[in-house]
C-alpha cells in the first residue's frame, strides 16, 4: 500500500506556495484530516518532500500529482527519522510537526504500532515507496486503475520519486519496461475478469495486494515476445492517455496480447 499518515492528512499533505530562505514555504491541507487540523503556513526545508499522488489522482494509464507530501521516515528502518538527527539536518521541519505533536501522539494506529517511534512515525513506508519507477493502482474502485509512475522533475526540489497514499497499492519495478508490461496487464480484460470473479467492485477489499495471488503474472522477460509486445502496447497508452486522446484502439491491443500473455489464449 501506499503510505499512510494514521488519520493525519493534514498535517502531512501539503502544497508549496513559494521559495523562502533556507527552504521552501508551504501550507497545510488541514481540511484532508477529520476533524480538520489546524492551518498553518511556514517554512520547512525540501529535502522530506515528495509529489504526493492520491486516489482522485490515478487514472486508466495516467497519473497527475496534486500536492506533496511531508516525509520525516526512514525506509529503512520503517520508522521515524530520529529526533536528534531530525534537529541537526531539518530543524524547520521538525519545528512545524513539534506544532502538532499532540494530534499525532493520539493516532490509534500510532498507539498501537508505533508508540515507542517518533511522534511524527507514519505507516506502509518501506524501500519500495520510493523506487524510481512503479505501478500504482485504486484500491476500492470499479475495475483496476493502472498508471506507471516515474520521478518528477519538480521546479523547486529536483527529481524526487512519487509517493501515492495508502487508498493506492504499488508495485515496486525494475525497469520502465517492466512497468508497461505489469501496468497493460493489470488494465487488460481479462484481468479485470479475474479480479472481479474473486471480489466485490468498489468494495474495499477490491484492488487490495491479495488480488496478485490468484491473477498469476509471471515476472516481465524482456526477451518474450507477448511481454515485449505488452510493455510497447502500455507505453504507447500512457502517450495517449497524457494528450487526451482515444485508448479505444490500443486498449483492444492489451487485451489480446493480455489474453497470449496469461495463456487464454494462442499468439
Amino acid at each position: 500500500l501506499g503510505a499512510c499518515t494514521g488519520g493525519a492528512n493534514g498535517v502531512y499533505w501539503v502544497r508549496i506556495v513559494g521559495e523562502a530562505p533556507g527552504g521552501v514555504r508551504v501550507r497545510n491541507l488541514a481540511e484532508t484530516s477529520k476533524p480538520p487540523v489546524p492551518a498553518r503556513e511556514t517554512t520547512i526545508e525540501p529535502d522530506l518532500l515528495y509529489p504526493l499522488v492520491r486516489w482522485s489522482d490515478v487514472a486508466r494509464y495516467r497519473t497527475r500529482p496534486s500536492c506533496h507530501l511531508l516525509l520525516a521516515q526512514d525506509p529503512a528502518t520503517r520508522t521515524g527519522i530520529d529526533e536528534p538527527a531530525m534537529r541537526r539536518g531539518y530543524p524547520l521541519t521538525l519545528a512545524y510537526l513539534e506544532v502538532f505533536r499532540e494530534r499525532l501522539l493520539q493516532r490509534a494506529a500510532y498507539r498501537r504500532y508505533q508508540g515507542r517511534g517518533p511522534f511524527y512515525s507514519m505507516y506502509d513506508v518501506g524501500p519500495y515507496t520510493l523506487a524510481p519507477v512503479k505501478v500504482v493502482w485504486r484500491r476500492m474502485d470499479r475495475r483496476i486503475t493502472a498508471a506507471v509512475v516515474g520521478e518528477v522533475d519538480d521546479p523547486r526540489l529536483g527529481h524526487r520519486p512519487v509517493v501515492p497514499q495508502e487508498t493506492c497499492v504499488l508495485i515496486a519495478c525494475s525497469s520502465p519496461d517492466e512497468a508497461h508490461y505489469l501496468c497493460a496487464l493489470l488494465n487488460s480484460a481479462a484481468a479485470n475478469l479475474v479480479v472481479q470473479s474473486h471480489s466485490v467492485r468498489g468494495g474495499k477489499g477490491f484492488g487490495t495486494p491479495s488480488m496478485l495471488d490468484y491473477l498469476r503474472i509471471a515476472r516481465f522477460q524482456p526477451d518474450e515476445p507477448a511481454h515485449a509486445e505488452l510493455a510497447d502496447l502500455g507505453r504507447t497508452a500512457h502517450a495517449l492517455a497524457l494528450h487526451g486522446e482515444d485508448l479505444a484502439g490500443v486498449q483492444q491491443a492489451i487485451d489480446r496480447a493480455a489474453a497470449v500473455a496469461l495463456r487464454l489464449a494462442r499468439a
